[in-house]
């Protein structure tokens, strides 16, 4: 009978089970090898279809075209089609090159109305908020459309600077484009104040507006533009209500952001504005993780990310319960420092909006390792058992990274990142992690292209700490970090070592070995035999004292 003293030192040869294929087992002997050497003093992104705007051609424009207000946009929607993101109406693309020359949109409708007809509608939670994506903000807005929008307006010599001004221009120097600018303008119908953001020298970069104040008459200014657009003439002849519209709801449409991380560089953080609309497309709860954060499973606008994965429009989002940053920050930070690896589940940007604290991950079709085990409950052992050595043979040098990153950091550290401050010697320094929380619900099987049973990555690094040279071998554990029957003797004491991450990935190995050899089912008896024997264990220990 399995026992739980069986854990590492001897973890993967004292199973009592003779292998049928001793040859197989030469990696998984390989991960323990590397297992064992660890110890705390050495660890080694819009291409627009041309027949999605052609479809518009026989569609009758109405008599008037209303611009739903933020408050009314409900109703609006209902009483008009507004078409799903998954609508074949909709302009969306997934290919970074632009087609060759502008598409037309038909004479008969306007850029306006083009505009309403290719809102998409967020999730009900987050709102039902409609944005228009990026690919049909630049397909709609081109040079042609912009001309005949702007034809009855008396712009004079001007018209063609404007135009460029709007669309973009070959010319070398050009500081910046008014695209959005003019997308707001024309669902504001006030087009024609874009000769005086031409005029004043206001690009899209400087949105969103916002009032310095509380009344009417506070200026208004710009992310990167300190002057007030009110006395520049920019709302010249509008009503406080269109500006309010303007200032609270329509800028926004056009707004959501756009996500990204470059190959070989850290993750990014980002402080989103506080009215941003979030591009999902669809948006499930997967799980809640012990009270500290919820999981999401989403899909993000194909034009609203730049994300290479096996995974395609479907992420992972990781929302923080608390609203105390210096959490957030701790687990943003430890994803920062640790370079990527094949075998550790990659952070893909980190944003805050609203108080609120989320991290994006790319989804993991297989679910975690404990769910793996569920959906595979009769393992056939000698098709399995190479896969399995390959994956322990991966998860240990992971592990190993973790807990001593000097040669990643030293590649990352810049003088200018916003969380860490890693310029600061105090913080690079601290090279030497522990992950504190190593168990199969986090451990995910990624599909990541593979004929097999995929690879296996380590996530979860809400526990994951560093520290310096110094500080390495004493590490503060957070009550209830781990799972009963998978805590180490040392954790009676109020800091742990590195090595505490070594038994329970020696602990994961054995219920891994279990599962190929008894089955799911083994997994679960040996699980409630450990536990029955902790917890007589810690009674016996409660009533002595």
């Amino acid at each position: 009978m399995l026992r739980s003293t069986h854990f590492p030192g001897t973890v993967l040869l004292s199973v009592g089970l003779k292998l049928p294929v001793a040859a197989t087992l030469v990696r998984l002997l390989e991960a323990q090898e590397f297992l064992l050497n660890m110890n705390s003093d050495h660890v080694p992104f819009i291409h627009l279809k041309p027949e999605v705007l052609a479809n518009n051609a026989g569609r009758q424009r109405p008599q008037e075209i209303k611009i739903p207000h933020e408050e009314t946009f409900e109703g609006e929607r209902k009483a008009q089609h507004s078409p799903s993101c998954n609508s074949t109406n909709v302009l969306r693309g997934a290919s970074a090159v632009r087609p060759a020359g502008p598409v037309r949109p038909p004479a008969d409708i306007g850029m306006e109305q083009l505009l309403i007809e290719h809102f998409c509608v967020t999730p009900e939670r987050h709102g039902r908020r409609p944005f228009i994506p990026l690919d049909a903000q630049r397909e709609i807005i081109n040079h042609n459309s912009v001309r005949q929008e702007l034809k009855h307006q008396d712009f004079g010599t001007e018209l063609e600077n404007v135009v460029d001004y709007i669309c973009g221009s070959s010319q070398d120097g050009q500081p910046g484009i008014g695209m959005k600018i003019f997308a707001i303008l024309t669902l504001s119908k006030k087009q024609g104040s874009i000769k005086v953001f031409y005029e004043r020298g206001i690009f899209d970069d400087s949105l969103p507006f916002e009032k310095s104040g509380n009344n009417d008459a506070s200026p208004i200014k710009g992310r990167k533009d300190d002057r007030d657009l009110k006395s520049l003439g920019c709302f010249r002849d509008w009503g406080n209500g269109e500006i309010q519209q303007f200032l609270s709801y329509q800028q926004w449409l056009v707004l959501s952001p756009f996500f990204d991380r470059k190959r070989n560089e850290p993750p990014s953080y980002t402080e989103l504005e506080h009215g941003t609309i979030l591009p999902w497309t669809e948006c499930t709860e997967v799980a809640e993780e012990g009270g500290n954060s919820d999981v999401w499973k989403i899909k993000i606008h194909d034009a609203h990310h730049r994300f290479e994965m096996e995974s395609g429009e479907t992420f992972a989002l990781k929302v923080l319960h608390s609203n105390d940053k210096r959490y957030f920050d701790a687990e943003f930070e430890a994803h920062r420092k640790v370079e990527l690896h094949d075998h550790l589940v990659p952070v893909l940007a980190a944003f805050s909006l609203q108080d609120k604290h989320y991290l994006l991950f790319p989804w993991a079709h297989g679910g975690n390792l404990a769910q793996f085990w569920e959906n595979h409950p009769s393992p056939v052992i000698s098709d399995t058992i190479p896969w399995v050595a390959e994956q322990c043979r991966g998860l240990a040098p992971a592990l190993a990274h973790i807990h001593d990153i000097s040669e990643a950091t030293e590649g990352q550290v810049t003088e200018n990142n916003e969380l860490g401050d890693p310029g600061n010697r105090s913080d690079a320094d601290k090279v030497y992690g522990r992950h504190g929380d190593i168990k199969p619900e986090n451990v995910l099987q990624f599909e990541d292209g593979t004929p097999d049973l995929g690879v296996l990555k380590i996530t979860d690094f809400g526990l994951t700490k560093f520290h310096s040279k110094k500080s390495r071998s004493g590490i503060a554990l957070l009550p209830g970090a781990q799972a009963l029957t998978y805590n180490p003797p040392e954790t009676t004491k109020k800091d742990v070592s590195r090595r505490y991450d070594i038994w329970t990935l020696g602990c994961l190995y054995l219920d891994f070995l279990t599962w190929l050899f008894l089955g799911n089912q083994g997994v679960q008896d040996f699980d409630d035999s450990r536990y029955n024997e902790k917890a007589h264990s810690y009674s016996e220990v409660s009533q002595r004292m």
